[in-house]
């Protein structure tokens, strides 16, 4: 697992409890900090995104923290995915440099990540 977002729900007071927490409490480095996102990058390289709930393109993020899987071709991923009658959404970027989520038979919403910046 190489990077896990979350979605937000407790609302503005709940996410400026949050970026400090993570940022100055478990010391993770900043990536960016804007209003309604916030990105750490962990030692290894891993990373770890909070998303506000008026972040505009991640609305599909209902179920809680969702894990992000890396893979070569995110692209082809997400076509094998959806073949399979998975849903997904995405895909963005390109495909060695890109991410998508999908739907898995859990209910819960999971990543797919490629490209240099999610290796470890």
């Amino acid at each position: 697992m190489h990077q896990i977002v979350t979605q937000n729900p407790g609302g503005r007071a709940r996410r400026e409890l949050e970026r400090p927490a993570f940022r100055d409490v478990v010391a993770l480095p900043v990536r960016e900090l804007r209003d309604d996102f916030a990105w750490f990058e962990l030692p290894d390289s891993s990373q770890f995104e909070i998303f506000g709930p008026t972040e505009p393109d991640h609305d599909h993020f209902v179920t809680g923290p969702v894990p992000s899987f890396h893979v070569d071709d995110v692209y082809a991923t997400v076509e094998e995915l959806r073949q399979s009658g998975v849903e997904t959404f995405g895909p963005w970027g390109q495909a060695d440099a890109g991410w998508a989520h999908f739907r898995a038979v859990d209910g819960n919403i999971y990543g797919l990540s490629a490209g240099s910046e999610y290796r470890r």
